[in-house]
């Protein structure tokens, strides 16, 4: 047997464990954000559903799989989105790039010369001043 075969009989075995009747799931959403509602069923099935998406082949190839997830039956017309679609989108981690030290840019050197030649002039004005005065 292999692991997927094994997950997928736990996933069944959860699956006749809890029932679909009475689970409900609301999504709402308002300025601030959204909000997942629910019973102790619906995020039982929920999960479930995941869990089963998960070890279904994907719906799209390509760098980001998409895999839709079976849960119409939990979210009703109280939703803020009546034809929500829940799906996994599974994707290849980002690798992540070394970071080297940075280097001064061309916008600080320039910064860094403008300042030396305002102090190099000022000091000048202040020498010709004394000569003259």
């Amino acid at each position: 047997m292999t692991t997927q075969d094994g997950l997928q009989q736990q996933v069944d075995r959860l699956d006749s464990l809890v029932a679909r009747d009475g689970a409900f799931m609301r999504l709402h959403a308002d300025g601030e954000g959204g909000a997942l509602y629910g019973n102790q069923s619906g995020y039982l099935r929920f999960g479930i559903e995941v869990l089963r998406a998960a070890l279904r082949p994907s719906i799209t190839a390509g760098q980001h799989r998409r895999i839709q997830v079976d849960a119409d039956y939990l979210f009703g017309a109280e939703s803020d989105f009546v034809d929500y679609t829940p799906y996994l989108v599974e994707s290849a981690p980002k690798r992540e790039q070394p970071t080297e030290p940075r280097g001064y840019g061309l916008g600080w050197l320039m910064f860094a010369g403008i300042c030396i030649l305002v102090a190099l002039a000022a000091i000048g004005a202040t020498t010709v001043w004394k000569w003259i005065f």
